[in-house]
């Protein structure tokens, strides 16, 4: 008798022996030494062993004791480390080198800039109180229809080389005025007291002589009559940003659009001093200059020659 008759034998008790090796006890068919289960629908599922989970702490065992070959998994490689030498091996940001032109430019900068910014550089300077002053200089209707023109006189002529070498050598900021007009000045009441059409705006009279529109840097101020409000404001405004040390006038005429500006000034700024350089300025007549330096000189306005 073998094993299968045997098993059958001892278990018949349990169910019924099919004679094959197969002891069926209700839907549980045993075969040998594995267990089947049977679905109603004649599906089989088999049971594998399960192993079981491992712990945390057997997790971290195997990571530090087991090698990297025996895990299946990729060994950390870790960078050797660099001997360190006197030279360390650091990326270093290489700057281009500067060429002859850029160092021009930057010793340009350093030394003055352009004439505008040395001249505003120049103008900042320290007074008894501490406080950062600079100078300013007005130069008034330096236009041609003044110089030799429409109304223009000999004295104006023989100004314009000292009112160019002023500009030049001013250490501050230089402002023009021009005077403007239109084409129905003869309506206005400059007009139908001075009936003569000058520095009508866009004409050649109007312009600034060359000589000194060639050292113009900023815009020219436009005025319709003799003294600028416009100017006031502008000296006003700048002197609360940074106080003025002084204002000086130079132009045409001294007798009417000198005078009327250097007054107007000082009504706006009289803490400020107002200066009016004669060399620079000409009037309608040698005695018009004259008469106009000396009511200026009474209004507190310091002239100089």
């Amino acid at each position: 008798m073998n094993w299968e008759e045997r098993l059958g034998r001892q278990l018949s008790w349990k169910g019924d022996y099919a004679g094959d090796g197969t002891l069926r006890v209700g839907q549980v068919d045993l075969v040998c030494s594995r267990v089947r289960k049977v679905h109603p629908a004649g599906l089989e599922e088999k049971k594998e062993a399960v192993r079981p989970a491992k712990s945390k702490k057997q997790k971290k065992f195997v990571k530090k004791r087991c090698p990297a070959g025996l895990r299946g998994e990729k060994e950390t490689v870790r960078p050797e480390k660099r001997e360190k030498t006197g030279l360390e091996e650091k990326k270093e940001l290489v700057r281009p080198a500067k060429s002859e032109k850029t160092e021009e430019i930057r010793e340009k900068e350093m030394s003055g800039g352009s004439g505008r910014e040395k001249r505003d550089r120049e103008t900042r300077e320290v007074s008894e109180g501490g406080e950062k002053m600079r100078k300013i200089l007005i130069v008034v209707d330096m236009q041609n229809d003044f110089i030799d023109g429409a109304l223009g006189t000999p004295e104006a002529v023989a100004i314009v080389p000292k009112v160019e070498q002023k500009i030049r050598e001013f250490p501050g900021k230089v402002i023009f005025t021009r005077d403007t007009h239109g084409e129905r000045y003869l309506e206005t009441q400059e007009g139908k007291h001075l009936p003569v059409p000058h520095c009508i705006k866009g004409t050649k009279g109007w312009e600034i002589c060359p000589q000194l529109e060639a050292l113009r840097e900023a815009e020219a101020i436009d005025k319709v009559t003799f003294g600028s409000e416009k100017l006031g404001e502008l000296l006003q405004e700048e002197n609360r940003k940074e106080q003025i040390e002084d204002i000086t006038l130079v132009g045409l005429c001294t007798d009417i659009c000198v005078i009327s500006n250097a007054l107007l000034l000082k009504a706006f700024l009289p803490e400020t001093p107002i200066i009016v350089d004669a060399s620079c300025c000409a009037g309608v007549t040698p005695k018009s200059h004259e008469t106009a330096l000396d009511a200026m000189r009474m209004c507190q306005i310091n002239i100089e020659r």
